[in-house]
């Protein structure tokens, strides 16, 4: 079985490579360090992860930029979005999020 492809977005290479590492196993990762390299490879991607703060958008834009494809938003500012609550939001399911890639999702973060 094809592992389905994974967007890591984040102006942070450190952050992009622990990615990576974390997810590797159960997905095929692509990264991007700013939303123009992200536009230029969404189509072949399954599902995004992506950080809140990005340096060349707003977080709004960059959601409605990509809303035909599943979005997962984390951060690591205190307040915001973190890494239990999307697991959380894994857990309940995302709307058209395939069953293969909510799966390798939930192995990769330990579910």
């Amino acid at each position: 079985m094809n592992k389905p492809t994974l967007l890591c977005l984040d102006d942070d290479p450190l952050i992009l490579k622990c990615w990576v590492r974390a997810f590797k196993q159960h997905f095929n990762v692509v990264t991007a360090e700013d939303v123009d390299q992200a536009t230029s490879l969404i189509d072949s991607v399954d599902i995004i992860l992506s950080d809140w703060n990005l340096k060349t958008c707003t977080s709004r834009d960059f959601l409605i930029r990509f809303k035909h494809k599943p979005v997962v938003v984390v951060s690591g500012r205190p307040g915001e979005v973190t890494i239990d609550h999307a697991f959380r939001i894994i857990e309940k399911g995302i709307p058209g999020l395939s069953q293969q890639v909510e799966r390798s999702l939930l192995e990769a973060l330990g579910g």
